[in-house]
């Protein structure tokens, strides 16, 4: 993994910026696992040294084998993990008869892209290879996530076919990274049209430590104005195709840091791509973000799912 190269953020260099942003980041709520009989944790899907860990949960009873959903965690690139309460969403899918991967991959803290989306196809590469060991069908596989980890959902299903944006150095070169299906929250989808869209809705855009203008400079490795190039190469629309996956794109019109304009211009143009029927947009009115006890609520989680079952059973 390359060494991130020195850049001023917020008035500071890099090293300095990142070590103000440690110390103000809050401790994340880790995720009840106990009740769950069939699982492996911590398991290295690459074959690096210090290689990211996935998680593997099985459905209560069954032989399999299974679809599975591969969740990704949010966390604005910078804080988060596989342990972190937000994955109770994807353990869901275990009631309604799916596997579940939940997977680390490296923050923003320590590296830029390409590093975070050559972690996720890895770990999908490495779900196809070990799928008969675990029960899971690996020709029934939908990602999942929310906020920084539906930014990567979404870039992995667009870009399969994109070389640059996979190293097969990392494992399992004889596998590719297609999946069948994607659901994304409130995802970033084009870094560089966020803070506009934020002042056409009447938005204030964010500012301190954390605001994304700043933060985001880590995941890109610079401020995206000097980096229009690397914009482009992590806005997922960049790749859309006709063979691109079904998407569920769920956002709440309130989320006072992600425009859900993000996600209506995403969804009109995978629609032109892949028609109407494998695109589905809900938007939340009046919901804020993941934080908000309106939106990952049974009814909008059960619509998730629903979507997943058309494609993947």
């Amino acid at each position: 993994m390359a060494k991130p190269k020195e850049i001023m953020i917020y008035g500071m260099t890099r090293s300095e910026y990142v070590a103000q942003l440690r110390d103000s980041l809050p401790k994340s709520q880790t995720i009840d696992k106990e009740h769950i009989t069939r699982k492996w944790l911590n398991i290295p899907y690459t074959n690096l040294p210090n290689s990211q860990l996935l998680d593997i949960y099985l459905p209560k009873t069954g032989g399999g084998p299974f679809p599975v959903v591969i969740y990704i965690h949010g966390g604005g690139f910078i804080l988060g993990s596989k342990d972190g309460k937000s994955s109770a969403v994807a353990l869901n899918g275990l009631d309604r008869g799916y596997a579940v991967v939940i997977i680390n991959y490296t923050l923003s803290l320590d590296a830029a892209f390409p590093t975070q989306i050559h972690e996720v196809k890895a770990a999908i590469r490495w779900v196809k290879s070990n799928a008969k060991d675990y029960q899971i069908d690996s020709s029934r596989i939908g990602l999942m996530g929310a906020s920084a980890g539906a930014h990567l959902a979404a870039l992995a299903g667009t870009s399969s076919a994109v070389g640059e944006l996979e190293d097969k150095r990392l494992g399992h070169p004889e596998m590719d990274s297609t999946v069948q299906a994607v659901v994304v929250d409130f995802t970033p989808v084009n870094f560089a049209t966020v803070n506009e869209q934020l002042i056409r809705l009447g938005r204030e855009i964010p500012q301190g430590l954390d605001a994304p203008q700043y933060s985001s400079a880590l995941y890109l490795g610079d401020l995206m104005e000097n980096v229009p190039e690397v914009v482009q190469q992590t806005n997922p629309e960049t790749y859309i195709s006709p063979l691109s996956p079904p998407f569920f794109i769920q956002h709440g019109t309130e989320h006072y840091i992600l425009p859900y304009d993000q996600s209506v211009h995403f969804a009109e143009k995978l629609v032109k791509s892949i028609g109407v029927s494998k695109v589905k947009l809900s938007l939340l009115e009046g919901v804020g973000g993941g934080d908000d006890p309106n939106y990952f609520t049974p009814e909008h989680i059960k619509r998730e799912y629903d979507f997943l079952d058309r494609f993947l059973k």
